[in-house]
């Protein structure tokens, strides 16, 4: 994971008796956890006896959950995408993890065959100009998110690539993006335009709010 500022590590929801020792500037983070403590839980329920006392999600291996500023944290989904993609930089693959992002952050339960079907929907619209491939970016049918993991991964890349590449730009970034899925994730739309127009003021407004 990329670091956050120290108000991050400060607000963790730290299991009982769990203390951080130290983190770098990278967000490799080393905590020590008493005897019974899980590592994280491995069934509903052991939320209060593991090593943060949150929500996690086993499909993905990651903990989740919204700090006390109010802003989700997006990087669960970078986290998840990465390891999707590995080494591969082959745009098919992008959108199969893409989907696959979707489904794991969806609250429903996954329909068969999902991620084909908007695969196939993809390929369609390759050749369609950049605005109307962004009105191609829905979810899969299965999925009740609000912002397509694809727009989530794109906005971050586009955010890094503004700029001279260096850890403070990215961790601004990543605060613009956290921002604008506080901001755009507890909402619905009924067209695709009005969702772009939504995403158009939320990210100028990040750029106005993160430091």
């Amino acid at each position: 994971m990329s670091a956050g500022a120290e108000s991050f590590w400060a607000g963790l929801p730290l299991g009982r008796g769990v203390t951080l020792l130290a983190h770098d500037a990278n967000g490799l983070a080393a905590f020590a956890k008493p005897a019974g403590v899980l590592s994280h839980p491995n069934a509903g329920g052991d939320e209060p006896r593991s090593l943060l006392t949150v929500r996690y999600t086993l499909d993905g291996e990651f903990y989740e959950w919204t700090p006390a500023t109010g802003a989700p944290r997006s990087q669960p989904i970078f986290d998840r995408f990465a390891t999707c993609m590995g080494y591969s930089k082959d745009l098919e693959n992008f959108a199969q993890c893409a989907c696959a992002g979707d489904l794991v952050r969806s609250h429903q339960p996954p329909a068969q065959n999902a991620c084909a079907d908007y695969m196939a929907k993809r390929r369609e619209t390759a050749a369609l100009s950049p605005g109307d491939q962004m009105r191609a970016f829905n979810p899969p049918a299965a999925a009740d998110v609000v912002v397509p993991t694809m727009s989530v991964i794109m906005f971050m890349r586009s955010c890094e690539r503004a700029g001279e590449p260096s850890h403070e730009r990215t961790l601004r970034c990543a605060c613009r993006v956290d921002y604008f899925l506080e901001h755009m994730d507890q909402r619905t739309f009924s067209t695709n335009d009005q969702m772009l127009a939504a995403i158009d003021t939320q990210v100028a407004a990040s750029d106005r709010y993160c430091p």
